[in-house]
């Protein structure tokens, strides 16, 4: 029999990448989004995490990909909401299921103390999950670049305009209006050019600097 996976927030950047990789294996995957549109999944549930329609695809699978959150939460939604909840509804569905390994998409300094809210949420999560008692393989990364021809939402949001200089936004002195709080904002003499990710990778493996929002 197949194995079953389950891949929340699965329109997003890392979930469609990895369920095109999944799609060349002998996985069964069950894409969730919030989202209806067309992914390369053996099923799209659109449908919020905890929906009954959800909550059973849930119960059902092998194994749960949890990549639903944000680092960059809308109006309506919330950092506890995007990366606590989220966590919270696909443990509910977990009690009594078939699960046997959950993979979490968290972030690098994720902390239940942390003053940066995105990071404190993160680590809130990952505190969840380890009181299911399932096997959870939890990658903390930095930014996440893609390919030049789709970078990803996180590398545009890096990239200046021509003529305009490059705002990078890491540890410093509190600024309101960044995003998780409790971050600096700093200037680089120059400007990043267009459509450089690479770019954007050098400034965040540069030393005793990290872009975390």
């Amino acid at each position: 029999m197949a194995t079953r996976i389950i891949v929340t927030g699965a329109n997003g950047q890392v979930g469609k990448a990895l369920l095109a990789r999944l799609w060349d294996t002998s996985a069964e995957t069950h894409a969730v989004t919030r989202i209806p549109g067309p992914l390369q999944a053996t099923k799209v549930v659109a449908s919020p995490l905890d929906s009954e329609k959800v909550q059973k695809a849930i119960r059902q699978s092998d194994v749960a990909i949890h990549l639903a959150g944000t680092r960059w939460p809308k109006t309506s939604n919330s950092y506890y909401g995007a990366n606590v909840a989220t966590t919270a509804a696909l443990i509910n569905a977990m009690r009594d299921s078939n699960v046997k390994r959950i993979i979490f998409l968290s972030s690098v300094d994720a902390r239940e103390d942390s003053p940066n809210e995105y990071l404190r949420t993160k680590g809130q999560a990952e505190a969840l999950l380890r009181t299911t008692g399932i096997p959870t393989v939890v990658f903390r990364c930095t930014h996440l670049i893609g390919s030049p021809d789709s970078p990803g939402a996180t590398a545009q949001a890096l990239q200046s305009v021509d003529g305009e200089r490059f705002w990078r936004r890491g540890y410093g002195l509190p600024r309101s209006g960044c995003p998780g709080g409790g971050m600096g904002v700093c200037r680089l003499p120059e400007p990043v050019p267009p459509r450089a990710p690479a770019a954007c990778s050098k400034f965040a493996n540069a030393p005793n600097e990290r872009l975390l929002n």
